[in-house]
C-alpha cells in the first residue's frame, strides 16, 4: 500500500482497539439471534441463481465478465473487458456464497470500470490492495449488510430459495450482522474481523522487529486471540497456520484488508454528503447511483493515484479510523439495542442515576455512537455471573435486548391495564409491567384531538 507506513498503521489500529474491544464485549454479552433456519439444505443451482441476481443487482457487466467455481472465491482480470469471478457453494451455508458474490463483485466492478485506455499498461488494474479491498468490502459490508440493500431484491431471493420463505427480512438482517467470536478469519463478521487483522499485523511486527522465535509464535497467537476475542484455538490449524499468505511470503499483506474497511468508513461519509442517505438510496432501488459514484471517484483511475491521493481526492482529508468506529457503534447499538438493555437492567433498583451510558457526538453534523459506561458494564457482568452461579434469572435484561419499547404513563394507567387483565404480567426487570399477549394500540388510550 504505497505511502502507508507502520507509524500510521499503529495509530489507526490502536484507535480501533481502544474503541472496538469494549463494543465487541457488549455485543457478545447480548442475546444472539437464532440461526437454525439458515443451516438447512440449499440447492447449489439455486445458490448460483442468487449469485447471478446479486451480481446483476450491484452492477456487474456480464458482457465483460463471467463466473466460475473454485475452492476459494477470487477475482481475476485480463483487461477491463475480461473480468472473471469465482465462488464456492456450501450446502448448509447459503450466506457464504451470497456474500462472496457481493465481495468479489465489488472487486470485479472496480476492474471493469478502469479507463479502457489503460488496458495493457501498469495503470490498467489497481495494484493497491487496500484500495481494492475497500471496494469489495464496501459492497459486501457497508451496502450488503445494510437492511435496505435487500428491500428491492429479498423477495426474489426467497423465490429462488424457498427455504427462506419463512425468514423475515428482519431475521435475515440480524443474521447477516450476527457477531460471533470465531477462530477463522475468513468466517468472521465485519466487526470482529478487525481483530483478526490487528492480531496478524502485531505477529508480523513481533517477527521482524522483536525477532520472536518461530517456535514461540503459536503461543503468542493464542495469547492475542484470548486478549481480543476471549477464545483460544484447539490447534495451530485453527490458529496461526490457517492462512496461506505467510507460506508464500506475503508478509505485510494483511493490513490491507482492514485499511479497506477504514477507507470505507470515510467513503460512506463523503457519499452521503454528496448523494444523500445511503439507506434511502438502497431502499428505493437506486444502488446504481452508488456504483456510478464509485466509478467516477475511484474506479476509472486504476493505479494512477496512490492510496493517500485517492483518499484526499474522494474524502478531502487524511486517513482516519474515526468514521469506521462511528459506523460500527451506530450500527451495532441499534442491531443489538444496547441502550434499551442498560435501561432495562437498572429498572428493578431504579438506579438509572448510576448509569454512565451516553451518546457521543464525533462530528458537527450530529452523528455519534453509543458509549456504555464502566458502571453499566460491571453491573451486566455481575448479573450474568450471578445467574450462572446461582441458577436464577438475574440476567433477564438480556432477553429484553431484541425488542423493547418506552411508554411513559401514569401509574393508574398501568394498574387499570393489569386490573382488567389485558394480558399483563409482573416482570422482575421492570418497575412497571411487561405486555405479554395483547398489542398496545390507540384504543388503549384516551386521545385528545
Amino acid at each position: 500500500e504505497k505511502g502507508m507506513d507502520s507509524a500510521t498503521m499503529d495509530s489507526l489500529f490502536e484507535d480501533l482497539k481502544a474503541e472496538l474491544i469494549p463494543l465487541v464485549q457488549k455485543v457478545l454479552a447480548a442475546k444472539q439471534p437464532d440461526d437454525s433456519k439458515f443451516h438447512v439444505s440449499f440447492d447449489k443451482n439455486a445458490q448460483k441463481e442468487v449469485e447471478k441476481l446479486l451480481l446483476s443487482y450491484i452492477g456487474f457487466d456480464w458482457n465483460r465478465g463471467t463466473t466460475g467455481e473454485s475452492t476459494h472465491p477470487f477475482t481475476l482480470n485480463f483487461s477491463s473487458k475480461d473480468v472473471r469471478v469465482t465462488n464456492h457453494f456450501y450446502e448448509h451455508d447459503p450466506l457464504s456464497a451470497m456474500y462472496s458474490a457481493i465481495h468479489e463483485g465489488g472487486h470485479a466492478i472496480f476492474e471493469q470500470n478502469v479507463n479502457p485506455d489503460y488496458d495493457g499498461t501498469v495503470a490498467g488494474s489497481c495494484s493497491y490492495m487496500g484500495i481494492h479491498e475497500s471496494q469489495s468490502r464496501f459492497y459486501e459490508n457497508i451496502l450488503g449488510r445494510n437492511k435496505n440493500f435487500w428491500i428491492p431484491v429479498y423477495a426474489k431471493v426467497q423465490e429462488k430459495m424457498p427455504q427462506l420463505q419463512d425468514v423475515s427480512l428482519d431475521e435475515f438482517y440480524k443474521e447477516v450482522n450476527h457477531v460471533r467470536n470465531s477462530f477463522i478469519r475468513t468466517e468472521a463478521d465485519e466487526l470482529t474481523y478487525c481483530f483478526h487483522i490487528i492480531l496478524r499485523y502485531e505477529i508480523e511486527k513481533a517477527i521482524f522487529r522483536d525477532h520472536v522465535k518461530v517456535e514461540e509464535l503459536p503461543a503468542l497467537w493464542n495469547q492475542k486471540m484470548q486478549e481480543y476475542l476471549q477464545i483460544t484455538p484447539a490447534d495451530d490449524a485453527e490458529g496461526i497456520l490457517q492462512d496461506m499468505h505467510w507460506s508464500d511470503g506475503s508478509f505485510g499483506y494483511f493490513p490491507s484488508y482492514l485499511l479497506g474497511s477504514i477507507y470505507d468508513g470515510m467513503y460512506l461519509d463523503r457519499l452521503e454528503e454528496e448523494l444523500g442517505s445511503v439507506d434511502a438510496l438502497l431502499a428505493e432501488g437506486r444502488i446504481s447511483e452508488i456504483t456510478k459514484w464509485l466509478n467516477e471517484k475511484i474506479h476509472q483511475y486504476g493505479s494512477t493515484r496512490s492510496p493517500k491521493e485517492v483518499i484526499r481526492y474522494v474524502c478531502g482529508k487524511e486517513v482516519s479510523a474515526e468514521p469506521l468506529i462511528r459506523y460500527f457503534k451506530e450500527k451495532y447499538t441499534k442491531v443489538y439495542n444496547l441502550d434499551g438493555a442498560v435501561r432495562g437492567l437498572r429498572n428493578p433498583m431504579q438506579s438509572w442515576d448510576r448509569s454512565e451510558r451516553y451518546q457521543s457526538d464525533f462530528t458537527d453534523d450530529g452523528k455519534g455512537g453509543f458509549v456504555l459506561g464502566a458502571n453499566d458494564l460491571e453491573l451486566m457482568q455481575r448479573l450474568v455471573k450471578a445467574s450462572i452461579k446461582e441458577g436464577n434469572s438475574h440476567s433477564k435484561f438480556m432477553r429484553q435486548i431484541m425488542v423493547c419499547v418506552d411508554i411513559t404513563a401514569p401509574l393508574f394507567w398501568w394498574k387499570e391495564f393489569d386490573t382488567y387483565k389485558v394480558g399483563t404480567v409482573a416482570n422482575s426487570t421492570s418497575t412497571m409491567h411487561k405486555i405479554a399477549s395483547h398489542p398496545i394500540t390507540l384504543d388503549c388510550f384516551e386521545i385528545d384531538d
